[in-house]
C-alpha cells in the first residue's frame, strides 16, 4: 500500500539555515533530497539517535553521526493525531508508540542532502494550547459611572 503525503506547512513557525553539525537528535529539519528513487523530494522529518561505540572508554554514548546517514522519522508520512503522539514521547532511544511511526521512518544519504533548514515545528495540540492561552477575554465591567452615587 502506497504512503499518503501529508501536508504540515501550517505547523512550521519558522525555518532557518543551518548546517549537518549543527542538527542533534529530537530537532525538526527539512531539506532537498537528490537521491535518484525518493519519493519525497522535499522531507520534513524528526532527527533520531545514532548509537556509536565510544572509543576509549569501553561506554556507549548516543551522539549524530555526522557523515554516512541520517536516520529519522519524516514527518510528511504521519497523521496530525501521529505527530502529536512523537511529540509527547520522552525517550527518543526507546519510542514508547513506535508502531505508529515506523511506516515513516527512513535513513537519508547525508551526501545526497541539499539546502538543510532548521524548522520550528509546533504539533497541533501544542498551537491548540497555545490558542487556548492567547484567547481574548471578555472585558471587566468598568467601576464607577454616571448612575452611582
Amino acid at each position: 500500500m502506497a504512503l499518503i503525503l501529508h501536508n504540515h506547512s501550517g505547523n512550521i513557525i519558522s525555518r532557518k539555515p543551518t548546517r549537518i553539525d549543527q542538527v542533534f537528535p529530537g530537532s525538526v529539519v527539512q531539506f532537498r533530497y537528490n537521491a535518484i528513487n525518493a519519493r519525497d523530494q522535499k522531507p520534513m522529518v524528526f532527527v533520531l539517535f545514532e548509537k556509536q561505540r565510544a572509543r576509549g572508554r569501553g561506554g556507549r554514548s548516543t551522539k549524530l553521526k555526522k557523515s554516512g546517514t541520517l536516520s529519522a522519522i519524516n514527518l510528511h508520512y504521519l497523521t496530525d493525531f501521529e505527530i502529536d503522539k512523537l511529540f509527547e514521547e520522552q525517550n527518543f532511544l526507546k519510542l514508547k508508540y513506535w508502531s505508529l511511526y515506523r511506516k515513516a521512518f527512513r535513513t537519508y544519504n547525508i551526501s545526497d542532502m541539499q539546502t538543510l533548514k532548521a524548522v520550528d515545528f509546533k504539533s497541533n495540540k501544542q498551537l491548540k494550547e497555545e490558542r487556548i492561552d492567547n484567547k481574548p477575554r471578555q472585558p471587566k465591567k468598568p467601576e464607577g459611572g454616571i448612575n452611582e452615587n
